[in-house]
């Protein structure tokens, strides 16, 4: 999770193959670190893991600026409210910045 310059190697032998920061993002500060250090194509965030919606804009808005996809991860199977705020977050990012996944997360699949 801490070896951002491994991490960043690995993204670029990987051949264009996207490399997502999953378990090891959980700050927003993380964010801004996988970003400088150009480690990945995509974040996946998971609201109850990062602080909830305010914190994944946070980090969707450095994924932006750093132009990295979002993933929206978690299974939204534990409560209505994290399916919710799961459709929320979609919902409130445009389609470009997302990386597909929604119909897993969504339950459409």
């Amino acid at each position: 999770r801490r070896d951002l310059q491994g991490l960043a190697q690995i993204r670029r032998a990987a051949g264009g193959v996207p490399v997502m920061a999953d378990e090891g993002i959980f700050t927003v500060q993380d964010a801004r670190a996988l970003a400088e250090a150009r480690a990945v194509d995509a974040y996946c965030i998971k609201l109850y893991k990062v602080g909830g919606l305010t914190a994944g804009k946070k980090i969707a808005a450095i994924a932006e600026a750093a132009n990295i996809q979002l993933n929206c991860g978690g299974l939204a199977v534990q409560s209505q409210l994290e399916a919710a705020a799961g459709a929320h977050f979609y919902a409130s990012t445009p389609a470009s910045r997302m990386m597909g996944a929604a119909e897993f997360v969504m339950g459409l699949n």
